[in-house]
């Protein structure tokens, strides 16, 4: 299970990356005072924090059971995930 949480990482970091470039999308041209009202009420932009964060959690445990040198790589696969969505 250890080496699985790495990659689950890498893959909730990538969503976390998608759900944000939405959020950008959608403020795209706004004013800045739009553009906080328009996230404040974007479930997206909510979903994207939430999922950092517990993606953010889960990688302290990771690095708690596994030394940085083996976990980090998989790290590398979420920033080749996040070019194909």
């Amino acid at each position: 299970m250890d080496t699985i949480l790495p990659l689950i990482v890498a893959v909730c970091l990538a969503a976390g990356q998608y759900l944000f470039k939405y959020a950008g999308l959608a403020i795209q041209g706004r004013s800045l005072s739009d553009s906080f009202w328009i996230l404040a009420t974007l479930p997206q932009f909510y979903l994207s924090l939430a999922i950092y964060g517990g993606a953010t959690l889960l990688w302290i445990y990771v690095l708690s059971r596994i030394p940085l040198m083996i976990a980090y790589p998989s790290m590398l696969a979420g920033a080749a995930i996040v070019p194909l969505i």
